[in-house]
């Protein structure tokens, strides 16, 4: 029937779009209406969930994370690396060892001049 056809094809475009992602990062890309209990019109939405959370409610580590997961993902879909500035790096203990990127971490201090450090 057409009606499961389309629901379906929902799940399966979800699901193409999920599977670059790991670290618990998923994307909704529908919703329905309340009043569309058969899920026949399907709206177009794009929200990041973390761990099942929307990503504006997960706490400040997670979003970090989450972040870097959608840029390690964009790079390896695009096969580039890129420079990344991570705010906030005293909010997350460990960062993703496969990240293809430079990480450029912004951390609080109490030092009177900027302090660069490099890490391997």
């Amino acid at each position: 029937d057409a009606r499961a056809l389309s629901i379906r094809q929902v799940e399966l475009c979800e699901q193409s779009i999920n599977d670059y992602f790991q670290g618990g990062v998923s994307f909704k890309l529908f919703t329905y209406t309340i009043e569309d209990k058969l899920k026949e019109n399907p709206i177009e939405t794009c929200q990041m969930l973390v761990d099942g959370v929307p990503y504006g409610s997960a706490n400040t580590a997670r979003q970090i994370a989450a972040g870097l997961e959608v840029i390690r993902a964009l790079c390896e879909y695009n096969d580039i690396s890129a420079p990344v500035f991570v705010d906030n790096r005293e909010s997350i203990q460990h960062l993703p060892e496969d990240l293809p990127c430079q990480i450029i971490n912004l951390r609080v201090s109490d030092d009177k001049e900027l302090v660069v450090t490099h890490n391997r």
